[in-house]
């Protein structure tokens, strides 16, 4: 696969829609936006700030969905490495924030945003 390389802003706006679209895909819109509001209530974590917040996001999904908190990071993970043209191999050691932190080192470019 190719990688992409992005500007850091865009980047963070990839994690995003990749969490938006692993979402929807799993649970649907309506779920969805169940799950985006507990994280905002309960965590104080807007969607737009899970790139920034990733110390705080992974441990979230936990709490919210159990071991399987970790099964749905690993999905994001995946969802994200295809749209940046990475390779994705399974780490059992890796959270979502693992996975996250090594595609910005390998994608990120300091490109004008």
């Amino acid at each position: 696969m190719r990688n992409t390389l992005v500007a850091r802003g865009r980047f963070d706006e990839l994690v995003s829609e990749c969490v938006d679209e692993a979402l929807t895909d799993l649970l649907g819109g309506k779920a969805k936006q169940t799950v985006f509001t507990r994280l905002e209530k309960q965590y104080s974590i807007a969607k737009e700030q899970i790139p920034r917040r990733l110390d705080d996001f992974s441990p979230a999904l936990e709490r919210m969905f159990g071991k399987s908190g970790q099964t749905i990071g690993k999905i994001f993970a995946r969802t994200l490495y295809s749209r940046l043209g990475l390779e994705y191999v399974d780490k059992s050691e890796y959270e979502f924030r693992d996975y996250v932190r090594e595609a910005r080192l390998c994608t990120v470019a300091v490109l004008p945003e």
